[in-house]
C-alpha cells in the first residue's frame, strides 16, 4: 500500500516537473510544428510523450517505448478547445513488430 502511494506521488511529481518546464525547453526549443511528438487530430494539436526515468531520466519517446517497465505517459492538449472537452484514453497492448 505504501509502495503504491510512493509510486503515485513520484509519478505526480514527475508530471508536474514536465508540465512546468514548458514545451519548448523540454524538446530542445523545437517549434510545435516541427516536434515529432505532436499529433494533429481533427485539426487540433495534441502532444504525446512517454518517459521511463528508471532507464534514462532525460529521454523522451514519441513513437515507441523501448523497454518494458514503469512508464509515464503524458498527454498535453495543446489547443484550448480540447481542454474543455471530455477525453477518453484507451491503452491497448499491441504485438511487437518484427
Amino acid at each position: 500500500m505504501i509502495r503504491q502511494i510512493i509510486k503515485i506521488w513520484a509519478s505526480a511529481a514527475m508530471l508536474s516537473v514536465a508540465l512546468n518546464s514548458g514545451l519548448a525547453s523540454a524538446h530542445g526549443k523545437v517549434s510545435l510544428e516541427a516536434d515529432v511528438c505532436v499529433r494533429n487530430i481533427s485539426g487540433s494539436m495534441v502532444h504525446l510523450s512517454t518517459y521511463q526515468p528508471q532507464y534514462d531520466p532525460e529521454a523522451e519517446y514519441c513513437t515507441g517505448i523501448p523497454k518494458e517497465g514503469e512508464t509515464l505517459w503524458v498527454l498535453d492538449l495543446v489547443d484550448q478547445a480540447l481542454r474543455d472537452m471530455p477525453v477518453i484514453i484507451k491503452i491497448v497492448r499491441g504485438a511487437a513488430k518484427p
